[in-house]
């Protein structure tokens, strides 16, 4: 059966079914997956804490790196190839080209010899962690629903 054989569908249905799937279940899930994904506990958040800079050397596009949010809402500065990444970390990190090391060793460069840039990454930081807040994107997403339906409203009130 697809369901049971597909972690996601599995996740997804635990939410259609329960609401939000309890912790018990979530681990039992992933337990089941051999170890390829896994929870970050507070040991590695606290580990997180100790550092300064995130890599992020993507090797293909991302569409998004929710990775990246992670690390800054950790107190850690991004430094991340290009693609989607730079959406996830706006002004709150850097970015190099993507597949490019000499690219990644100048940005990183430049971060670490710039105190400026630093207290600028980490002065955005706040700000950009609330944009992905669920009710900011709950917002963000019913605003384009209604910028969608209002002109249908209209034409179909003529």
């Amino acid at each position: 059966m697809v369901f049971e054989n597909n972690p996601c569908l599995r996740l997804s249905w635990a939410k259609v079914l329960f609401g939000k799937p309890s912790l018990v279940v979530l681990h039992t899930w992933i337990n089941r997956l051999d170890g390829t994904i896994g929870f970050v506990d507070r040991v590695m958040v606290k580990e997180l804490n100790r550092h300064r800079f995130q890599f992020i050397p993507s090797v293909w596009e991302e569409p998004f790196g929710i990775v990246a949010l992670e690390g800054i809402a950790c107190g850690l500065i991004p430094i991340a190839s290009d693609g989607g990444l730079p959406d996830a970390i706006g002004e709150a990190g850097v970015t190099f080209k993507r597949g490019q090391l000499a690219a990644l060793v100048a940005t990183t460069t430049r971060l670490v010899q710039s105190p400026e840039l630093q207290a600028k990454c980490r002065r955005a930081a706040p700000q950009h962690l609330a944009n992905f807040r669920s009710d900011a994107i709950k917002q963000e997403f019913l605003a384009a629903l209604e910028s969608v339906a209002a002109p249908r409203s209209r034409q179909a009130v003529k």
